[in-house]
């Protein structure tokens, strides 16, 4: 099978298949970071860590029985059936899909129920934007990725913080499968982790650290840049650069560490092939549940010291400074064109204009805006039109993307794309992939930015990039 008439037909099929929703309610003393490491070597395995709300509720959840992985390489996509160790390769619009994938089913569920968890690439959101994908951008050595992953379970397992309880949610996908043979299979394979030793290897870098720009280089392009906003062009631009370095030890235990030292509110790991994704995002963008749409904005991303005096002038000083005012209220426009093409008319209410953040290491000021969708808009369609954030790009974010394409050089892969859960019935919990790391073999690769404005002066854009390259060094403790 290999067009999109092969796939609308696999498509008709869902909609009988789903469900009924099993619902467990489980006894396990452990923490949901402490029974991911115990699965997070099973194939297919994904955890996402909404502790601090940014799910839409403080939940976390785990999920690791594929029935089904999409993904896609520009319009190349390929669907995989696990169970039958199928595969269907066609030419599609991926948000197109995304928008058939998350119209499937019609009645309320509860949230994490049933769906899928994966991520979207900067350059697809890029090419949803603009119609092209950024010319000239060239892949990091080594790195070998989709520019779509999302995996369809069967199972999830879901924590609330609030309430301290785990409930399984089990969803037969496919044809003639019965929820009752499955969640014996599940009780099982949780058993099984249970009785695993949970332990927390050491984690380090090991060798040279390594910046694909030379210094010459990064500061010809930050000059470059700073020229084209001083003409007008747009107002700062978030410039990324890639690093990379060796790593010893685990994946997960790299990423827990980069959870406690980066911090926020959102983290994500997701195995996809033989990469291990580790995203440890500070703010919540974009949530759908029924017919409530919210999308928060969020802008200046400071890192918070261990001197209580000093972050509190700091963040008065932030929520003071007319400049950053001026920024979020930019963002809070582009937020709300982007929901007048997705919401009812007249639905669109600006819930919060501003609002200080602080997690963990890290504080920011972000707005909420809140509307109300028809059941015929899509995944796909509301993707397109929130991402890429203003917070990975610059503002404004059309613009903004244009000097990215033409300046950075360097493909993002899912550095600043999307990250997150879609539900078949078009809830959503998405993410920006903000403080993301790759790991494959014993390689980490990630991406540090900074923001350049019409004023930036290059050496200082520098060793700003540099400092926030050392917070992924503080977390590996290779200081």
């Amino acid at each position: 099978m290999s067009d999109v008439a092969d796939f609308d037909h696999w498509l008709a099929r869902i909609r009988p298949c789903i469900g009924p929703v099993v619902l467990e309610r489980l006894r396990m003393d452990i923490t949901p970071v402490e029974l991911a490491a115990r699965l997070c070597q099973v194939p297919g395995f994904a955890y996402l860590d909404g502790g601090d709300g940014a799910l839409g509720e403080p939940m976390s959840v785990l999920a690791w029985r594929p029935r089904w992985t999409l993904q896609g390489w520009g319009k190349a996509l390929r669907l995989r059936d696990h169970r039958d160790d199928r595969a269907l390769d066609w030419e599609d619009d991926p948000l197109r899909v995304l928008d058939a994938l998350s119209q499937r089913c019609t009645r309320a569920q509860p949230l994490y129920a049933h769906g899928a968890i994966g991520c979207v690439a900067f350059e697809a959101l890029h090419d949803a934007t603009h119609g092209r994908s950024p010319e000239g951008a060239v892949n990091v050595e080594g790195m070998d990725l989709p520019d779509l992953h999302l995996s369809f379970y069967e199972s999830f397992l879901v924590f609330c913080h609030a309430t301290r309880v785990w409930r399984l949610y089990i969803t037969p996908l496919g044809d003639g499968l019965d929820s009752r043979r499955i969640v014996p299979e599940v009780d099982a394979e949780i058993a099984a982790a249970l009785q695993r030793e949970g332990t927390w290897p050491v984690v380090g870098g090991r060798g040279h650290w390594t910046c694909a720009l030379p210094y010459a280089s990064f500061l010809e392009r930050v000059r470059a840049i700073s020229d084209r906003l001083a003409e007008g062009e747009a107002e700062q631009i978030q410039f990324a650069v890639p690093f990379g370095v060796d790593l010893a030890g685990e994946p997960f235990a790299f990423y827990r560490a980069l959870r406690r030292g980066v911090g926020g509110r959102y983290g994500a790991y997701l195995r996809v092939g033989d990469a291990h994704i580790l995203c440890a995002s500070p703010a919540s963008l974009l949530r759908r549940c029924g017919k409530s749409l919210a999308l928060m904005p969020f802008d200046d991303l400071r890192p918070r010291a261990n001197d209580l005096r000093a972050d509190e002038a700091r963040d008065l000083a932030v929520w003071q400074c007319e400049r950053e005012a001026g920024l979020l209220t930019g963002r809070v426009e582009e937020a709300r064109r982007a929901m007048a093409q997705l919401c009812a008319p007249g639905t669109v209410q600006v819930a919060s204009s501003r609002r200080l953040v602080k997690v963990a290491c890290q504080s920011f000021i972000e707005a909420e805006l809140s509307g109300k969708v028809t059941t015929r808009t899509g995944a796909g369609t509301i993707l397109g039109a929130a991402f890429p954030s203003g917070a990975g790009c610059g503002l404004p974010r059309e613009a903004a993307l244009g000097i990215i394409a033409a300046e950075e050089g360097y493909r993002r892969h899912f550095y600043a794309g999307a990250v997150g859960w879609l539900g078949f019935n078009g809830d959503l919990a998405m993410n920006t992939a903000l403080n993301l790391g790759v790991v494959q073999g014993q390689r980490l690769r990630f991406h540090a930015d900074v923001t350049v404005r019409a004023d930036t002066d290059e050496e200082e854009a520098y060793r700003e990039c540099l400092a926030r390259a050392v917070a992924w060094r503080i977390a590996l403790g290779d200081m």
